[in-house]
């Protein structure tokens, strides 16, 4: 196996510890190093699916009160005075922070674990949402809601997700949307009676409970995120092993952004991202728009969770069986012709049927390309190490289309005075991100028939898992 730019040679033979330089990469210290760990994954167990709960937990606890804010929109907007552009950058803005931040979470998950990440992301949402509860201004909410809550559920929604492709590999993205759809738990539930309960206690009550939700749901979870005891095992044997120079790690990175399928991936995700938060965010003011009373409209958040809920493993689990980047490309074909259909529809008389189902479709198939977005680097022929890498990197684009997206819907509406222009921009621009993925997925095809590997090196760089494991247990074996 070729060896990495940097050699651990010099530490090794200071510490007197084993090498265990694999194409997934090597292991070292930090608890959720993913990249630097072997690739044994256990792949089921009653401990991998407990990771997979904790890992639900956190989801519950930051992408499921993201989904809520459809919920505050309304009365944000009218308590604050403020515009509907105002509002909708609060709730983009804690979202593209969550994205953006991925990078930085998956550092500072291999520096102090993904336990101790969690739970500091935790504590900060906590902060976010108590410091919420005193705002007055809109740009308030910005600096608390959307920096405050949107940073610290970045570090509690990337902590556990960087443990999954440890935990699991054939079956990554069952496992993946199984914890996933904890995030229709809390739409499911605030849709139907949140108006009453908005009404009864205020919304900077709602604030306060909030952040006693959160620090209790992420707190508890972060205690089950660790890496299988086969990783504690090599990872207690290079304790004394160099860390790569920090200029090292920025040009691997540079190099891996610069590759066209990670670059490729990048634009896929930022234009998808741009058009499929439109409704998440704008479903209660689009029922409201069309004759719907507050509590009918509220009540589109419980099919928007239950299809949230419901389609998320049946997209994850036909991502594993017939492929990810296809599956993804038909699910985002159908969500453009969702919207579309959407766009067209201006009957009052009829929105009382039409809207649940399309906020049932909407919220099913985000969940499920969500899901399938996380596995996409795993389906597009780079390596076990490589698609680590790429994970975190490609989410900083998906988080700015999720920041432009919804304001942008907001702006055409403000203009028109309805969102048919907002949704057939939206079913536009998810219709380029299915050619797009389109084209990825037969670019990866062609270069794997052809015998080309991502990094243009040999055939024999990109090995087996089983071929790995056999590496693994040979030096375990023989150096352990």
């Amino acid at each position: 196996l070729p060896k990495p730019r940097w050699s651990r040679a010099q530490g090794n033979k200071a510490g007197g510890s084993m090498s265990t330089t694999t194409n997934a990469g090597t292991a070292d210290e930090g608890e959720g190093s993913t990249s630097l760990l072997p690739r044994r994954a256990p792949n089921g167990g009653a401990a991998a699916w407990a990771r997979v709960a904790a890992y639900g937990s956190c989801c519950l606890g930051t992408l499921g009160i993201q989904y809520c804010f459809g919920l505050l929109y309304v009365e944000l907007t009218e308590a604050l005075h403020a515009s509907q552009e105002e509002i909708a950058l609060v709730g983009s803005l804690s979202m593209f922070l969550l994205l953006l931040l991925a990078p930085v979470a998956k550092s500072v998950v291999g520096i102090i674990g993904a336990r101790m990440t969690a739970f500091v992301g935790g504590v900060l949402a906590s902060c976010g949402f108590a410091l919420s509860a005193a705002a007055v201004h809109p740009w308030q909410l910005c600096l608390s809601y959307g920096i405050l809550v949107g940073c610290g559920h970045s570090l509690a929604s990337f902590a556990p997700l960087s443990l999954m492709s440890i935990w699991f590999d054939s079956r990554l993205g069952l496992a993946i949307a199984s914890a996933n759809t904890a995030t229709a738990f809390a739409p499911l539930v605030l849709g139907p009676v949140g108006p009453q309960l908005l009404l009864a206690i205020g919304w900077r009550a709602a604030f306060l409970y909030l952040a006693m939700f959160d620090l209790c749901l992420i707190g508890g979870a972060s205690v089950l995120l660790t890496p299988p005891a086969t990783a504690d095992i090599l990872r207690s044997t290079t304790n004394h092993a160099t860390r790569p120079p920090a200029s090292a790690v920025v040009h691997e990175l540079c190099c891996m952004m610069l590759k066209p399928r990670v670059a490729l991936l990048g634009l896929i995700l930022l234009v998808y991202g741009s058009a499929a938060w439109v409704p998440i965010v704008h479903i209660v003011k689009l029922g409201l728009e069309q004759s719907l009373s507050k509590e009918e409209a509220s009540r589109l958040l419980t099919f928007l969770a239950l299809g949230n809920g419901t389609l998320r493993i049946p997209a994850g689990y036909l991502g594993d069986k017939c492929g990810r980047s296809v599956t993804f490309c038909v699910l985002v074909a159908s969500y453009a012709a969702l919207d579309v259909a959407c766009s067209f529809h201006s009957a009052a008389a009829a929105s009382r049927t039409f809207l649940p189902g399309f906020a049932y479709l909407a919220g099913g198939l985000t969940g499920g390309l969500n899901v399938l977005a996380t596995t996409l680097p795993y389906d597009v022929g780079l390596p076990c190490a490589e698609a680590d890498l790429a994970l975190p990197l490609q989410m900083p684009w998906f988080g700015l289309g999720i920041a432009v997206g919804p304001v942008a819907a907001a702006a055409a509406q403000s203009e028109t005075g309805n969102y048919k222009a907002a949704l057939l921009g939206a079913g536009g621009l998810l219709f380029v991100a299915s050619i797009l993925t389109l084209v990825l997925s037969l670019f990866a095809r062609r270069l794997s028939l052809g015998g080309q590997t991502p990094t243009g090196k040999s055939p024999d760089f990109t090995i087996t898992l089983s071929a790995i494991e056999v590496n693994n247990a040979s030096s375990s074996s023989s150096h352990v």
